[in-house]
C-alpha cells in the first residue's frame, strides 16, 4: 500500500491554482502582463513559489532604482489570472512577514454568530 504524499500548508488548495506556473499561464491567457519578462525586470521582481489557499502568493520588488532594499507583497490571483495586491499600499519588511500574511489571507473566513 502506498503512503499518501505529505502536503504542506502552502500546497493545500482551496482555489484553482497549485503552482506559480498555473497562475502565470492563466495571467498570460487572459491577456495580462503581470509575469512578463519586461514587467518583472522593470520592477526587479522575485516571485516566490509557494501558493497559499490556491490564490495567494508572495513577491518582492526593489524599493527604487537607487535603493536595493526589497519590499515584499502578498498578491492574489483571481480565477481569470488577474493579479491583485492584498492591499494596494501594504508591503512587508521581510519575506517571513509576507508569508505569514499570505497564510492568514488564505485561511477560510469564518462567520461569527
Amino acid at each position: 500500500m502506498t503512503q499518501p504524499t505529505k502536503i504542506t500548508d502552502a500546497q493545500v488548495p482551496h482555489g484553482p491554482f497549485r503552482t506559480i506556473a498555473a497562475i502565470r499561464q492563466a495571467n498570460k491567457a487572459s491577456g495580462r502582463y503581470w509575469f512578463s519578462r519586461d514587467t518583472l525586470e522593470f520592477f526587479d521582481s522575485k516571485i516566490y513559489p509557494a501558493i497559499y489557499g490556491g490564490y495567494w502568493f508572495v513577491s518582492s520588488e526593489k524599493t527604487s532604482f537607487d535603493d536595493y532594499r526589497r519590499r515584499y507583497h502578498v498578491n492574489q490571483a483571481d480565477k481569470s489570472g488577474r493579479i491583485l495586491p492584498r492591499e494596494n499600499t501594504v508591503h512587508y519588511p521581510t519575506k517571513t512577514a509576507a508569508i505569514e500574511a499570505a497564510k492568514q489571507a488564505a485561511e477560510p473566513e469564518t462567520t461569527q454568530c
